[in-house]
């Protein structure tokens, strides 16, 4: 998958998050004091939510 096949997948993804990711972003992360990313891109993978910082991912399946 090339970069912009991958980058409209992630936007996909963020439009389209299932009730569990929406629950968590927008009842915590969205409230952290920390700046957490939703459905990004890092190499060929598209995580659920990263914290750039501290070097954090976090996947909900």
């Amino acid at each position: 998958m090339d970069k912009p096949d991958i980058n409209s997948k992630a936007k996909s993804l963020r439009h389209n998050a299932t009730p569990e990711e929406n629950k968590l972003w927008y009842k915590f992360f969205r409230t952290c004091p920390v700046r957490f990313h939703r459905q990004k891109v890092i190499g060929k993978y598209i995580v659920d939510f990263c914290f750039y910082k501290a070097h954090l991912v976090i996947e909900l399946d």
